[in-house]
């Protein structure tokens, strides 16, 4: 019993009142034990984590990461500074897309796009990775599905409001009908957030147009006056 109780104290890590100090930490990352690092990171007062202490649990994650891409979206959550840094962002971002490819692949979910897509936005992927998990889903679904990542996403970055695929959701998104989630979605896009990118794309759209396209794009269009004369007279005649 005795030599039980000498290994187990020679294993446990001896920390000051039990707790790794900064300095603790960094010995850890000397070491590259960067898994003890993430373990024993809020050891230090939340008065004390400084910019060393963010630097510290970056590289740490980052590390983490690399090795065991699953672990991108809890560490992210938990850090919420992990998103700002350049090479995480890269890193957990990258993870994060191919754990929503691999989740929405997974034939035991029910509703594999609901669910998968959830758990991936409470990741709290920045905007491009949004961009790149619409595009993930749009391999495997209808253009329209990724609409609520595309919305998220260009909160985030306006300049994403040119991206071909996203022009491609939106006027998926209007061809639905006109009190679907995915329509008010697309209606948004295309006449509030994105106008002045999408401008061009509606007006042509609209020559030719289905009944719910224009349901959804008639109105709006004629808040804008971005209605030619002959576009009036379509909408009037479908009763728009």
């Amino acid at each position: 019993m005795k030599q039980v109780l000498l290994v187990m104290c020679l294993a446990a890590p001896a920390f000051a009142d039990g707790k790794a100090s900064f300095e603790d930490l960094q010995a850890m990352a000397k070491d590259g034990s960067w898994d003890e690092l993430l373990e024993h990171a809020e050891d230090v007062p939340a008065a004390k984590r400084t910019d060393e202490w963010r630097a510290l649990v970056t590289k740490a994650a980052t590390n983490v990461v690399e090795r065991d891409e699953s672990r991108a979206s809890t560490l992210s959550a938990r850090y919420g500074f992990l998103t700002k840094d350049p090479a995480f962002a890269k890193t957990g971002g990258g993870a994060t897309v191919s754990v929503l490819e691999k989740c929405l692949r997974d034939e035991r979910l029910r509703d594999p796009l609901g669910d998968c897509v959830t758990a991936f936005r409470k990741s709290k992927p920045n905007a491009d990775t949004l961009a790149a998990g619409a595009k993930v889903i749009r391999k495997s679904w209808n253009p329209a599905a990724p609409l609520d990542l595309w919305s998220d996403a260009v909160s985030g970055n306006k300049d994403l409001c040119k991206d071909e695929s996203l022009k491609e959701s939106v006027v998926a998104g209007l061809e639905l009908p006109k009190d679907e989630k995915r329509a008010g979605l697309a209606r948004t896009l295309a006449f509030e957030t994105c106008w002045s990118s999408l401008q061009p794309v509606m007006k042509e759209k609209l020559v030719g147009a289905s009944s719910s396209l224009l349901a959804n794009s008639c109105s709006a269009l004629r808040a804008k006056k971005a209605l030619t004369e002959l576009q009036t007279e379509l909408c009037k005649d479908e009763g728009y």
